[in-house]
């Protein structure tokens, strides 16, 4: 769901190519997520879930350096 929401969009991302890029049905994927609006929600928690060690940094030029080489490497979460 993250590349294809970082890649698509959400509105151009449909149901079937999500479940289909996990090896699921539609039906089975709506069945855990209720939505495809659930999905981008638990999608975006874990962009949150994976930003969370950087989030109480202080501003400082090494906290930046870092925060900025996080990004380089969840570079698809960033872009959702």
């Amino acid at each position: 769901a993250v590349e294809l929401f970082a890649a698509k969009g959400y509105r151009s991302t449909g149901v079937a190519a999500l479940a289909e890029r996990v090896g699921m049905t539609a039906p089975g994927m709506l069945y855990y997520f209720g939505s495809k609006e659930g999905l981008l929600r638990e999608t975006v928690a874990e962009r949150d879930r994976a930003s969370a060690p950087h989030a109480g940094d202080v501003r400082t030029l090494s906290s930046l350096r870092d925060i900025g080489k996080h990004n380089v490497e969840t570079a698809t979460l960033v872009r959702l």
